[in-house]
């Protein structure tokens, strides 16, 4: 696995061998023989859920809420479940060592912002914290499992989670080390374009990017109008500070630096996780800039540990309805299911290879503009890996403005015909009475 000139990382065959399809392709989660993820979560979570859902699969309880104990939510993303569980797995000695996804210094070998790591006390975990939109891999850290004995807990994206359920099943050290996988709710894995895209607009060049923050609490803004926060090789401790949402290129739905498999995935909350962690994108929690997550738990015993976390008030938790669950990533699931279906039926009539997926391909299920949505993301998507490495070519952050803005303005002329159903009296009342639970509650709690 390397990276390509595009900053995505890609299977390239090793020297004097030829690129012919491996024997072991049923571990890819994107090949047509891996089984699904209705196959892979079966026999791990049916008996004990209880419940299972067309998009969120098997599960027993799903919350939303942040951790009301410590710094976690303070130094996270979102409300800082995350972090908070992975540190409490190691409380309670569940499992021996943690592997996610941390910030690294890039040098002159290495250029990388962000690796897979271990940690093994809460304070490394804590240097994981909060969301990486950057492309990693994981074959290293599966080399540390399979050599140094112990139990381990993965937080990985979905495709991950379901590459290491594949793997487990062939792999007994694995299968027996690996003891809890949580999932990250997932948009779209980006290319490393996106860290150099928000760089360049903070006045770093994409080369001089010595950290970066994707994910910045505000406390000025509302929870979906967070702050990049980047420091320059030049001046390590010198950081900058923009709101996200004022970049361009930064709106999630135009899909730039996307992989093309994100746009073959129909997983979006990561259902072959043992528990799932988002954002609650939902109207009651937007106001509140510290964050606030979903989560769905398909194991008995993380489940156990939040309900008990939750009576000890360390956890500030709500049971929510799967619904809300799905209304918190709509705009995922709806390019997820019916973008997939409308994606699969373009492949099929093009007689192009893709993979065999849950979603049937189809096409009536969307009018015109909806369809003109799905085909102008593929292009943005496309077309912004060709545009920046031009526009890094000619040192010009305009050329790629240029290359991209027409193409912009053809899907917002196709999404404003067709918009989403995320407004109107309903939802604005909806808004306003979970904003007085919501604070009804905080007042309850901090008697």
């Amino acid at each position: 696995m390397k990276l390509d000139e595009f900053g995505r990382y890609r299977a390239f065959p090793k020297p004097n061998t030829s690129l012919t399809l491996p024997p072991d392709a049923s571990l890819c989660p994107f090949s047509d023989t891996s089984a699904d993820e209705d196959a892979i979560a079966e026999p791990l979570f049916s008996e004990a859920a209880g419940k299972k859902d067309t998009e969120l699969g098997y599960y027993i309880e799903s919350w939303a809420g942040y951790v009301a104990e410590g710094e976690f939510r303070a130094r996270g993303s979102s409300g800082g479940f995350l972090s908070w569980l992975l540190v409490e797995l190691l409380r309670q000695r569940a499992v021996d060592a943690v592997i996610h996804v941390k910030p690294r210094i890039p040098d002159y070998a290495d250029h990388r912002l962000f690796s897979f790591g271990v940690s093994r006390t809460p304070d490394e975990i804590l240097t994981g914290a909060k969301s990486h939109y950057y492309p990693v891999e994981m074959s290293e850290m599966l080399d540390v499992i399979r050599s140094q004995p112990g139990r381990y807990a993965l937080a990985l994206l979905p495709c991950f989670v379901k590459a290491v359920r594949l793997l487990a099943r062939e792999d007994p050290i694995l299968r027996d080390r690996i003891k809890y996988c949580v999932g990250l709710v997932c948009g779209h894995l980006k290319s490393t374009a996106f860290a150099e895209l928000l760089a360049w607009q903070s006045g770093v060049a994409p080369d001089q990017i010595h950290r970066i923050d994707f994910r910045r609490k505000l406390p000025e803004h509302p929870a979906w109008r967070y702050g990049v926060t980047i420091n320059a090789d030049s001046a390590p401790s010198d950081e900058r500070t923009v709101v996200a949402a004022e970049l361009f290129g930064t709106e999630w739905g135009l899909g730039f630096f996307k992989y093309k498999a994100c746009d073959l995935c129909d997983d979006v909350i990561g259902e072959t996780a043992d528990i799932s962690v988002g954002d609650a994108w939902l109207p009651e929690y937007w106001d509140d800039y510290l964050g606030t997550n979903v989560v769905v738990v398909r194991n008995v015993f993380l489940a156990e540990i939040v309900k008990k976390a939750i009576t000890a008030k360390r956890l500030s938790f709500e049971r929510i309805p799967a619904d809300r669950v799905k209304e918190s990533q709509s705009g995922g699931f709806r390019h997820r299911r019916d973008g997939l279906a409308y994606r699969l039926f373009l492949a099929d009539r093009a007689r192009t290879w893709r993979p065999r997926k849950r979603v049937l391909p189809r096409r009536r299920h969307l009018d015109a503009a909806r369809r003109g949505v799905y085909e102008q993301r593929s292009i943005l998507a496309e077309l912004s890996h060709i545009a920046w490495k031009d526009a890094k070519m000619a040192a010009d952050f305009g050329v790629f403005v240029k290359r991209m803005q027409p193409v912009i303005e053809s899907y917002t002329r196709f999404f404003n015909a067709s918009p989403p159903s995320i407004s109107g009296p309903l939802f604005r009342l909806r808004a306003f009475l979970g904003r007085a639970k919501r604070r009804v509650k905080g007042l309850l709690f901090l008697r």
